[in-house]
């Protein structure tokens, strides 16, 4: 895949930087390689983007985004809104969530299952604040978008091994030795 098919997302959450890439389903140059996986389906081209969801949960944990993406064709709900005014609206809802959670509210430690991970930004910002993290995503998505961001993302100690699964082969490392900075 060419760097024009690829747009690339950098942040730093709990002192570790984060880098994940997302293809560019709008590059004239955009041909899906699994359009003619048995599996296919239209749902899965969805786990390329990075959903409003996963920029909120980014700001809930503090994270500093590093480098943006072309993150004006990834938010569809508010397109009419300008960047600036966004942010705050993301700013003030994670504010709200986070009085509504408490200061108690900690993700260290604590299991998380997220399901349609895409390109697995918000796993990896928890798996950082030192959240054990198990991600899952069709396998178009998995082989495409989550195994090469894991990879980007690991660390790999002689004594540990975790497996990322999918049809086409394994992507070996550990997330376990993310030490996070943030008693999150």
């Amino acid at each position: 895949m060419s760097s024009d098919e690829l747009i690339v997302i950098k942040a730093e959450v709990a002192g570790l930087e984060l880098t994940v890439a997302r293809r560019n389903l709008e590059s004239e140059n955009f041909v899906d390689p699994y359009f003619f996986d048995e599996d296919y389906s239209l749902a899965g081209t969805t786990g390329f983007q990075v959903w409003d969801g996963t920029w909120l949960f980014l700001e809930l944990l503090g994270a500093r985004i590093l480098t943006l993406g072309e993150r004006a064709d990834q938010i569809t709900s508010q397109a009419s809104l300008d960047q600036a005014a966004l942010e705050q609206k993301r700013a003030r809802a994670a504010a709200e969530i986070r009085e509504k959670l408490g200061p108690s509210f900690r993700l260290k430690g604590q299991k998380v299952v997220e399901v349609g991970a895409g390109i697995g930004l918000a796993g990896l910002a928890a798996a950082a604040v030192g959240a054990h993290v198990m991600q899952t995503d069709l396998s178009a998505v998995v082989h495409g978008a989550l195994g090469p961001n894991l990879a980007r993302n690991i660390v790999v100690p002689a004594s540990q091994d975790v497996v990322v699964q999918n049809q086409s082969g394994n992507v070996r490392g550990d997330l376990g030795t993310l030490q996070p900075s943030q008693n999150w």
